[in-house]
Order: structure tokens, then C-alpha cells, then sequence
């Protein structure tokens, strides 16, 4: 005996089931191209494939360590892999130090595009920063912003007094950079200051604050200092 057909909304939903009285055995096999298969991915939101792969996953429970170790393997790839950030610094001394025009309206057009050029710049290099990153990573990452940051400081003509003026004031450089320092775990802190680098890193830190407080900028600065200096939570004592 047929049971009822399931509702119709049930029909047309993403996980309609056979019919329970059809053995599986008789239901012939379905072939998808790749492109059909694309497109199918594609129309589906992340939550939506994040579904289906757990319902892909209780009828295939071997998927769960494949999936499983493809997640180590990432984290594994990003915690040793070491990224430059050597471009973005250069970007933007380069984008507050271009060729000055005669024209003041264009002048003071350049100087609008330069504040979001070099805002941009900063919130990239940020972006690509978190604490799985590698350490090589995150000291790139924290020198490229502090030599941005001294950039932004000495900066001058309409170009530089725009973008100290605006980026000077907002959160932008600030928000960056502490999240980047916050990023260091207590084994990168460990690893910085039995090597040597961290002394050298905190000295150029340093250089920095001071030259942003002689032109009274990036507010909220000495956070970064704090959690380059945090307490081991060892013995209570400074790493510096």
C-alpha cells in the first residue's frame, strides 16, 4: 500500500526523500556533468552547503575525518606559511609622496583619493592577519604598519596634511595595528623575546609612539605597547 504523497512545499524543498515503500536498489543512479554540478553548488547559500554536508556526512560517516583532516592540513599550511607585506608599506609612501600638481582643485582631489588609498592599504594588511598566521607572518604584518604609520606621520604638503588629518584622527591605523599585535599568542611572545627580535621590535614600536605623539595622532597607540609587553603569565613577569 502507497502512503501519501508528503506535502507539497516538502516536494519542492531541498531535501525531498523517495518513497519509502521504492527499494533503494531500483532507484537508478543519477549522472551529473560537472557543469550541472557547478551550477547546483553555486545556487546554494554557505548555510545551505553547510547542511548538506552534514547530512552527506551521517549518511557517509568516512567524510568526517576527511573533512577533518583537510582542516588541519589548512591550518597547518596557514600557520607556516610567511607573508610580506612589504608592498602596502611601499604603496602608500609611494601614494603620499607623488608628484604634486599645480592645479589646486586636482591637488585636493589627489589628497581625497590618497586618504582612501592608504586606508585601504592599512585595512588589507590587517585583514590577512590572524592567530593562526605564522609568526614570520605577524612580525611582517606589525612592521609594515608601523613604517605606514611613520609615513602617515611625516607626511607633508596637501597630499600628507589630508591623509594625517583624517587617518590621524579615526580608528582606522589604531584598529589595525592592535589587532595585528593582538594576534601574537603567548608562544609567539615567548618565541620573540628568547630570540632576541622582540627587544628590537618594542624599540621601533617605541620610535613610533613617540614621533605620533610629537604630531598628535593615532590615539589609543600606546594598546599596542601594552600587548607587546603582556605579562607571562608564567612567573608575572615583562617580556621586555
Amino acid at each position: 500500500m502507497d502512503l501519501p504523497a508528503p506535502p507539497r512545499h516538502y516536494q519542492n524543498g531541498l531535501y525531498s526523500s523517495l518513497r519509502v515503500d521504492t527499494p533503494t536498489s531500483e532507484v537508478p543512479p543519477v549522472i551529473h556533468s560537472d557543469a550541472s554540478l557547478d551550477a547546483a553548488l553555486e545556487s546554494f547559500s554557505a548555510a545551505e552547503l553547510r547542511q548538506l554536508l552534514r547530512l552527506a556526512i551521517q549518511k557517509h560517516p568516512s567524510l568526517a575525518s576527511d573533512v577533518t583532516l583537510e582542516h588541519a592540513q589548512q591550518s597547518s599550511f596557514k600557520a607556516s606559511k610567511s607573508v610580506s607585506f612589504v608592498h602596502y608599506s611601499n604603496s602608500v609612501w609611494h601614494t603620499l609622496n607623488a608628484k604634486q600638481y599645480s592645479d589646486p582643485d586636482k591637488e585636493h582631489q589627489h589628497a581625497d583619493r590618497a586618504v582612501q588609498k592608504v586606508a585601504n592599504d592599512i585595512s588589507t594588511v590587517a585583514s590577512q592577519v590572524h592567530r593562526q598566521s605564522s609568526l614570520a607572518t605577524k612580525k611582517n604584518a606589525l612592521e609594515a604598519l608601523r613604517k605606514i604609520g611613520r609615513s602617515v606621520c611625516l607626511a607633508t604638503g596637501v597630499v600628507g596634511d589630508r591623509v594625517k588629518e583624517v587617518l590621524g584622527c579615526n580608528k582606522i591605523f589604531v584598529a589595525a595595528i592592535v589587532k595585528v599585535a593582538n594576534s601574537f599568542t603567548e608562544d609567539d611572545r615567548r618565541t620573540l623575546w628568547a630570540g632576541g627580535s622582540g627587544t628590537e621590535i618594542l624599540k621601533r614600536l617605541d620610535q613610533l609612539d613617540e614621533l605620533r605623539k610629537c604630531y598628535r595622532v593615532f590615539e589609543g597607540f600606546e594598546v599596542v605597547l601594552e600587548l607587546m609587553k603582556r605579562e607571562d603569565g608564567l612567573d608575572g613577569s615583562l617580556y621586555c
